[in-house]
């Protein structure tokens, strides 16, 4: 699963059977399982814990450990049942413990029961205004699903058994990681899991004609050379037309506890091999920095980090390259961050951030939201909504320049950590976008159309009502033509001011979905405005 990739060292395995399992041997079931929970080694202790049960399956607690792993795991159905299976009242369980209730319901759709366990939740935390969003949410699912016919998503071909995520095109094809078994004389395993650790990889891409549909299909699958970790990689992100790039691998030093987090380094390309050029400053073999997406001049980089003095899990940070230096890390506040997980941040044209969080509220799991950047901060985030979003992991977003194609990572086929690559197709409006169109007047409201009259000369502002700023400003021609440039998707106001300083609104209201003209008539009645003293929009 996509942030799996930043739990650290793996067991060093040898025969399928490790050094811990030997001295194992001499500690009891129940022992041996705990002792796996507790160092999250959360696949063995499953099968521990489930050798427990089998010698007494009535034991409360070995079902709620187990309960807790599957949910670690991202096995949410599992999870629900083996909770079922730990109390005959699940109201009585601590607040974590009902918050991953919650979550797990919500991930296998059963958004009834999600809503009644976070209320169980907001009675422990009164007023918590996370939890009140998440409440909001899955009682008002369905307006998750309005944009989904503007969307499209298929699996690509080279999705396997095990994961493959985090696409992003890459010369002719794409990069990504997976965890696919290596061949490697000793096999090294993610403690977690129990899967491989994850690699970069590149495809080739060609297309396809079948009964007259294009299809686009790759093949080729190899290791990105010169980019290879000795144990984990996370994703890859490229700039400066592909010669160079930031990508995260384990750390070479373990930290206190054993584990190797993951770093952050660059690589430049010299002919046609990658070699890694330096190290983000920032690194610290204390915490992880992953997930890094990066701009075009290498100057703006954004990435996930479990770094101390977050809000919780996994923050989003920034950092930016100034006199040849990168400024220390800035969290972007508790507009994006929460205190579980946001990861995969994605900057788009310089002006969107797409990151995935299980913290905002959605569908269920991580779900894809995006923040407009504005000169002055960053806005508040919106869920993308289905089907990018499910009820299970959808996250490492990739969208092209033009807002038309680009890929998506979701476990929502086969749960776990089996995460596959969509390709994205979109038909929605982009912005900046241009409307326009003719102003006309009539005197009276019983007016027929044929009284109409071009409003000659007007003065037009545009004002963002959500922001009450004026954003566009512009006039009519003389025969009452006018264009106007809207900056970005919000609700929007049109003040018209006439030649003899009336003034009059309209509604702008720009459709979601791409349209191939915009061509607007506004229709002022004059005896609707008499006397109408000039307000500011609110």
């Amino acid at each position: 699963m996509k942030w799996s990739v930043t739990i650290g060292i793996g067991l060093i395995s040898f025969s399928g059977f490790s050094q811990e399992n030997v001295f194992g041997l001499f500690k009891s079931d129940a022992s041996l399982a705990m002792s796996a929970y507790n160092d999250k080694n959360y696949a063995e202790a499953i099968q521990l814990f489930n050798d427990v049960l089998a010698k007494t399956p009535g034991d409360k607690r070995a079902h709620l450990h187990l309960a807790r792993s599957f949910y670690a795991l991202k096995e949410y159905d599992k999870a629900v049942e083996s909770y079922r299976r730990s109390s005959s009242d699940l109201a009585q369980f601590g607040y974590d413990d009902l918050f991953a209730l919650a979550e797990s319901f919500a991930s296998t759709q059963n958004y009834l029961r999600a809503g009644e366990y976070y209320r169980e939740c907001l009675k422990v935390k009164p007023g918590d205004r996370l939890l009140m969003k998440k409440i909001w949410q899955v009682e008002n699912i369905q307006n998750l699903f309005e944009d989904s016919a503007h969307y499209t998503l298929e699996p690509i071909s080279i999705n396997s058994n095990t994961g493959e995520l985090a696409a992003l095109p890459y010369q002719n094809g794409i990069a990504f990681i997976s965890n696919k078994d290596q061949v490697e004389l000793i096999e090294k395993k993610n403690a977690m899991t129990g899967a491989s650790f994850y690699k970069l990889y590149r495809a080739n891409s060609s297309y396809d004609t079948i009964a007259g549909e294009v299809y686009r299909t790759f093949d080729g699958v190899e290791q990105l050379t010169g980019l290879e970790s000795k144990w984990q990689s996370g994703s890859i992100s490229f700039f400066d037309n592909e010669t160079k790039a930031v990508f995260a691998t384990s750390s070479s030093k373990a930290s206190a506890g054993g584990t190797r987090h993951l770093q952050l380094v660059f690589a430049e390309k010299k002919n046609t091999h990658w070699k890694v050029s330096e190290s983000f400053p920032y690194n610290s073999s204390e915490y992880s920095n992953t997930d890094p997406t990066i701009n075009e001049n290498g100057t703006i980089l954004y990435f996930s980090s479990d770094m101390k003095n977050g809000f919780g899990g996994k923050d989003i940070y920034k950092s930016e390259k100034v006199n040849g230096k990168w400024t220390p890390p800035e969290n972007l506040g508790e507009r994006i961050n929460t205190r579980y997980d946001e990861v995969f941040p994605f900057l788009h044209n310089s002006n969107a951030l797409y990151f995935s969080s299980n913290g905002l509220a959605g569908l269920g799991g991580l779900d894809v939201f995006k923040a407009v950047i504005y000169p002055d901060g960053i806005d508040d985030p919106v869920n993308i909504g289905f089907p990018v979003n499910s009820s299970w992991d959808d996250f490492a977003i990739y969208i092209d320049s033009l807002s038309e194609s680009g890929f998506v990572s979701s476990n929502r086929a086969n749960g776990g950590y089996d995460d596959d690559i969509y390709a994205l197709s979109m038909d929605l409006q982009t912005y900046p976008v241009t409307v326009a169109g003719t102003i006309k007047l009539k005197e009276h409201t019983w007016s027929d159309s044929s009284d109409l009259k071009p409003m000659p000369h007007a003065r037009l502002t545009l004002v963002d009502t959500y922001r009450s700023a004026s954003v566009y400003e512009g006039t009519t021609d003389r025969d009452g033509n006018f264009s106007v440039v809207i900056p970005y998707f919000s609700k929007y106001i049109l003040r018209i001011e006439g030649l003899e300083n009336d003034e009059h609104l309209a509604v702008m209201e720009i459709p979601k979905e791409r349209k191939e003209s915009s061509d607007y008539q506004i229709v002022v009645v004059s005896d609707l405005f008499k006397g109408h003293q000039k307000d500011d929009p609110k």
